[in-house]
């Protein structure tokens, strides 16, 4: 019947797994990094035009994709004032 590990309520420890995001396949995000910034300043995200898209016109969950994204936007734009705040 093979391995089967007995039912326990807690899972196994996991282990720490080091892992290179430059070489993840599935990248949304576009993140650039300004070293000559302090904080927040020095990262700027945004989603690039074919990430944005690609939902968009989707029948079935077009709303829904439409709607994370102006929810990423309104996120974002939160920082960005809430750290300009900060700083004056």
């Amino acid at each position: 019947m093979g391995d089967v590990r007995a039912y326990s309520p807690q899972p196994p420890p996991c282990e720490d797994v080091e892992m290179d995001l430059s070489t993840y396949s599935l990248k949304f995000v576009k993140v650039q990094v300004d070293s000559r910034k302090q904080g927040w300043e020095k990262f700027k995200f945004e989603l690039p035009p074919n990430v944005r898209a690609l939902h968009s016109k989707d029948v079935v969950y077009g709303a829904e994709w439409r709607g994370l994204v102006a929810e990423f936007d309104e996120k974002l734009l939160a920082l960005f004032f809430k750290n300009h705040e900060i700083q004056q």
